[in-house]
């Protein structure tokens, strides 16, 4: 059987999209950001369930999965600048770099010749974490603002413009601090469901104030889709597909290797700091819970919020050995991904 052909992206790719294209929000069915979210549901169903998903690993005893998509499996045709490419050549304009492919311009996203790809992970909520409304409390409202007080790394949500904010990250020394431009939306086309998308932003306006953060940050660009659905067994599935390029001189085919145990290992955190502003008086029994990843301390956390979170996260969660050789697979916090 031969396979499907490829998905067509014009907003999920890596390539930003210019600040000042981007529709007034507005209520109206009619209206061109009415059909400017239909788009991104649309490409984010595309994406999320493309049946070319492959290499899947489960983490935490089966609680989370990832997988991968195929070079061919994706054709990424940018609506505002760009050439069409393949996933893997979703990024600018190659520049010689060595074996594992530093060098390039963060600006441009550069990447190696085995490029970016798509990676998706799937979780099943249950028990007191299946409830919907908290999680719609957690995940869909103010996203950004609260998205900073479970991410470890993420230090500072700065809005930019209506549904654009940027993303100041704090990584350990060596690495250099990043930042992400993005336009990031909620979307809730059934009672039921609820999908989140994020993508690259251009600040294309003349003063340009977001490039005061370029001097001390390193300019990285993620997109992602994520959704949430209620199930009829009374869980909920949380699935969420990802693809970035931090910038900068970290390889990008080592960033790859690391990117299905980032995107895991971003579960507990949030499920412990959920547990504790949101979850509606939830037993511990109750609960399958993933046990934390061992370089997540608060000595790489800001705020007490965070500080919170990886407090329960250890007092609640034990170490499983299997599980905690998984999670040393990668030493370092994801960036541009979201929980």
């Amino acid at each position: 059987m031969p396979p499907p052909p490829p998905i067509e992206l014009h907003y999920l790719t890596l390539h930003p999209h210019p600040l000042s294209a981007l529709p007034t929000v507005s209520d109206s069915p009619s209206s061109p950001f009415a059909s400017f979210t239909s788009a991104l549901v649309s490409e984010s169903s595309a994406i999320l369930n493309s049946p070319e998903w492959h290499s899947p690993k489960d983490w935490f005893g089966g609680v989370v999965t990832t997988h991968s998509l195929p070079d061919d499996a994706v054709r990424m045709r940018p609506l505002h600048g760009g050439e069409e490419t393949k996933a893997t050549e979703a990024a600018a304009p190659k520049k010689k770099r060595g074996f594992w492919g530093g060098g390039g311009d963060a600006a441009a996203g550069d990447k190696d010749d085995e490029g970016i790809h798509w990676h998706r992970r799937v979780t099943r909520l249950s028990g007191a974490r299946a409830d919907f409304d908290a999680l719609w409390a957690a995940l869909g409202v103010r996203h950004s603002e609260q998205e900073v007080e479970y991410v470890p790394t993420l230090d500072k949500i700065v809005p930019v413009a209506e549904n654009v904010v940027m993303k100041l990250y704090n990584l350990p020394f060596p690495t250099t601090n990043r930042s992400f431009l993005s336009f990031v939306t909620v979307i809730r086309p059934t009672p039921d469901s609820f999908t989140i998308v994020a993508f690259p932003v251009e600040d294309d306006r003349k003063d340009r104030p977001s490039a005061a953060f370029d001097k001390h940050h390193v300019r990285g660009r993620y997109v992602s889709v994520e959704e949430l659905k209620k199930l009829e067994n009374g869980e909920v599935e949380w699935r969420c597909a990802s693809m970035s390029t931090a910038g900068g001189s970290i390889p990008t085919r080592l960033a790859e290797s690391h990117m299905a145990s980032s995107l895991a290992n971003n579960v507990p955190p949030f499920l412990a700091w959920f547990d504790q502003r949101h979850a509606p008086s939830s037993s511990s029994s109750a609960r399958t819970t993933p046990p934390t990843h061992p370089s997540r301390t608060d000595s790489n956390t800001t705020g007490h919020s965070k500080r919170l979170s990886m407090e329960g996260l250890r007092r609640s969660l034990s170490f499983k050995s299997r599980n905690e050789l998984e999670g040393r697979e990668s030493p370092r916090a994801e960036v541009g991904a979201t929980a």
